[in-house]
């Protein structure tokens, strides 16, 4: 799955590990639809594609703190799911 990234992601997810929820919300909006889309084709179950999105953001706040260390958010994110 490929997805653009976003054009300041080093630094949002440097204000992310910082604990800033702005940046976080930025993020998410980015990335949610087309990983839901991707998730979607796996699972054809809109109810589970919602709740393994979600589980996978709470997991990326929880571990917040090593985000600065990412290349790339969105190859991360599918070892995620």
């Amino acid at each position: 799955m490929a997805v653009k990234p976003l054009y300041n992601e080093a630094y949002v997810l440097k204000k992310i590990a910082q604990g800033d929820e702005r940046s976080f919300a930025e993020l998410f909006h980015w990335y949610s639809k087309p990983l839901a889309e991707f998730v979607f084709k796996l699972t054809d179950s809109l109810e589970v594609t919602e709740e393994i999105i979600q589980d996978s953001f709470i997991k990326i706040w929880l571990k917040r703190e090593m985000l600065p260390d990412i290349q790339n958010f969105s190859e991360v994110f599918c070892l995620l799911i």
